[in-house]
């Protein structure tokens, strides 16, 4: 009896990640598109993409809590788990890109021959302050992508207790039939 219990253990562990997996990865993918498309078309720093980024953190690990709970695996607090469970691979998967980026952007600059200072006196450059300013840059989307794994654990909730709320409906209403 304890072998069998000790057996599905790890495998309803594994499911739970692999469902982590399937949401987290797809929404790591949106934060970085998010964040590339910034660096790249914004010419100043607005709160759009950064709305955008939360509103994405909340509703994909609200359909997966959704869709946790609607599979009966869990009810109650797991739903939670399983938002936050996505959102923490999708920031961990979304802090690894950005820092690998971050870190291939200072090679590059770090590679180029030292030019001489701009003639201009209020131009400051300098490597050392780029890569001060590249490790501020990680450490602010570390805190934009830490906020969001809360709104991912809230969106988890909210979608398994939609979930739950609806199969207690439908039971009811069988019951009545």
């Amino acid at each position: 009896m304890q072998q069998a219990m000790q057996q599905t253990a790890p495998r309803s562990r594994w499911r739970n990640w692999r469902h982590a997996l399937i949401f987290g990865l797809p929404l790591g993918v949106l934060q970085l598109v998010i964040y590339m498309f910034t660096i790249t078309h914004m010419e100043q720093l607005t709160y759009g993409p950064i709305l955008l980024d939360y509103l994405l953190a909340f509703l994909i690990p609200a359909v997966a809590g959704y869709h946790f709970c609607s599979q009966r695996w869990h009810e109650g607090w797991e739903s939670g788990w399983a938002g936050l469970r996505v959102g923490l691979v999708a920031c961990i998967f979304f802090l690894l890109l950005t820092a690998i980026d971050i870190a291939a952007a200072l090679i590059i600059a770090d590679s180029i021959p030292h030019q001489p200072p701009p003639t201009n006196h209020r131009q400051l450059h300098s490597r050392d302050l780029a890569l001060i300013v590249d490790v501020l840059l990680w450490g602010y989307l570390a805190l934009i992508s830490g906020l969001s794994l809360f709104l991912s654990a809230a969106g988890g909730r909210i979608g398994g207790a939609l979930a739950i709320w609806r199969a207690k409906r439908l039971q009811l209403e069988e019951q009545q039939l």
